[in-house]
């Protein structure tokens, strides 16, 4: 899994909203909770936050909590933007 993260972010691949949250949701799906590659996720969601549909935020969040993979940041920026 780590290999795949490395791959993903070197390529661009996670530019899109929804490649973040299917990205999240897998790794958290197999249970894979490594902080590094969740950090890594959680940075690339929060550049592309304001473009995130409702349940993409929904599964980034499931994901992250899934895990018990806390992200501050990443938790008052989804706070900031569904109050928005």
């Amino acid at each position: 899994f780590g290999v795949t993260a490395e791959v993903l972010a070197k390529e661009g691949s996670l530019n899109r909203p929804q490649d973040i949250a299917n990205c999240t949701w897998a790794f958290a799906t197999a249970g894979h909770s490594h902080p590094d590659i969740f950090s890594g996720l959680s940075t690339f969601a929060m550049q592309r936050l304001h473009e995130f549909q409702p349940e993409q935020v929904a599964l980034l969040v499931w994901a992250f909590s899934s895990v018990r993979c806390k992200s501050e940041d990443l938790f008052e920026a989804v706070q900031n933007h569904v109050a928005e």
